[in-house]
C-alpha cells in the first residue's frame, strides 16, 4: 500500500462549485454563485494559491485556495491507519462596485462557501472523511496603487483518516 499527504482543495472546488466558461476564453473554471443586492447572480471564480499568484492576477472578484497546513499522525501501533488533519486558507478577494455595499457583498460570498460546506460536512469527502469551516473570517483593506481591495480571510479543517 502506498501512503500519500493529502490535497482536497480541487475535490471540495468540484461538490461546492459550478463550471463555467467565465471569461469566454473557452477554459471553464469552478465558480460559486451569489446574488448581489441589486437581484442579480454574480459568479465568484475558485482559484488554488499557485494558480491566482502567477504574472497575471484574475480580475476581482476571486477567492483562493490555499494549503495552510497537513498533519499526519500515526493512530495505531503499527501506524496503518493514520488520523490526517488538515487546513485550508481560504481568501475572497474583491473591490467597491456601484451600488453594492462592499461589507455585505464579502459577507455574502463568505456565507454561501459556509453553506456550501457546513451543508454537506460528511458528503464531500465521502466516508472517514468530515469536513468543516473552522473560522469564518476576518477582513483586510489592502491597497493596490489607488484602488482599494477587501480581503476576507476563512480556514477549512479536514480530518481524514486513512486505512490499509
Amino acid at each position: 500500500m502506498s501512503y500519500e499527504s493529502i490535497d482536497f482543495r480541487k475535490k471540495i472546488c468540484e461538490y461546492i462549485g459550478t463550471k463555467r466558461d467565465l471569461f469566454g476564453d473557452g477554459k471553464t473554471i469552478y465558480t460559486i454563485t451569489i446574488e448581489n443586492e441589486r437581484k442579480e447572480n454574480v459568479y465568484i471564480p475558485i482559484y488554488m494559491t499557485e494558480e491566482s499568484k502567477s504574472d497575471i492576477v484574475p480580475p476581482l472578484p476571486f477567492i483562493e485556495f490555499g494549503l495552510l497546513y497537513n498533519s499526519s499522525i500515526p493512530h495505531d501501533i503499527g501506524a496503518s491507519t493514520r488520523k490526517h488533519d488538515s487546513r485550508i486558507d481560504v481568501n475572497i478577494y474583491w473591490q467597491k462596485m456601484d451600488d453594492i455595499d462592499q461589507t455585505d457583498f464579502g459577507k455574502a460570498i463568505s456565507d454561501k462557501i459556509c453553506d456550501l460546506i457546513r451543508s454537506n460536512q460528511c458528503k464531500i469527502l465521502g466516508q472517514d472523511t468530515f469536513i468543516n469551516v473552522s473560522n469564518t473570517g476576518r477582513v483586510f483593506v489592502e491597497r493596490y496603487g489607488k484602488q482599494v481591495v477587501y480581503h476576507k480571510n476563512m480556514e477549512i479543517r479536514i480530518i481524514y483518516y486513512d486505512r490499509p
